[in-house]
């Protein structure tokens, strides 16, 4: 879902209420992260319906029929499940975010809600911006340089994929890489399905958003 996000919190979630309609979704509760390119989770459940949580960057829940829900435009939607514990959830990360922790602080979260969560774990990283169009200088690649595949040299330039350090670092806490998928969409590319901010620039913050829910 693409979205022109507003200043208040009361025009965004009407914007995605009538969205999650005409989905036939309508009768779904739905909670949003507030997306502050931080690395803080949070366990969300039906008394957060309708909100937009504050600092946040992660939810989960074990709840059905609750829509978990981040916003991005370039950065990685990363979408977890569990069929086998029931438990899901969705982060959002830029480079800050994989940086400061978000990966860590949602599977260290998860693992709070059953010990043996990761074995069983899928994870995939939807529409994002590619390598091949997020050129980064020496102050973000520093980050990341030492992540095998994660940085890419093209003219001079030097490009960073944003899902192979989300890989690495999925991988290096526990996740299984066979159960990693990685989607193939540029958001900077497919300027028809995808906002961007790197490519469009906009004086107001437009975006997609990524959700994820335990339907009955």
């Amino acid at each position: 879902m693409k979205l022109i996000l507003g200043e208040h919190n009361a025009e965004i979630s009407e914007n995605r209420r009538e969205y999650f309609k005409k989905q036939g979704m309508g009768k779904l509760d739905e909670v949003a992260a507030e997306i502050i390119h931080g690395s803080k989770v949070k366990i969300g459940s039906r008394k957060d319906a309708g909100n937009i949580i504050k600092g946040i960057d992660g939810l989960i829940t074990t709840e059905k029929n609750l829509i978990l829900a981040v916003t991005m435009a370039d950065c990685l939607p990363i979408y977890f499940y569990n069929t086998k514990a029931n438990i899901i959830a969705i982060a959002h990360a830029g480079w800050r975010g994989l940086r400061i922790g978000i990966v860590e602080n949602m599977l260290s979260k998860l693992k709070e809600l059953d010990t043996d969560i990761l074995d069983e774990m899928k994870v995939y990283v939807g529409p994002h911006i590619k390598d091949c169009h997020f050129e980064v200088k020496s102050d973000v690649l520093g980050h990341f340089d030492q992540i095998p595949g994660a940085v890419a040299k093209s003219g001079g330039k030097k490009f960073l994929s944003l899902a192979e350090v989300c890989k690495y670092l999925l991988v290096k806490q526990g996740i299984k890489e066979e159960n990693i998928k990685i989607s193939r969409d540029c958001t900077y590319c497919e300027e028809n399905r995808y906002f961007s901010f790197r490519r469009d620039k906009p004086e107001k913050i437009s975006a997609q958003m990524a959700f994820i829910s335990i339907k009955t």
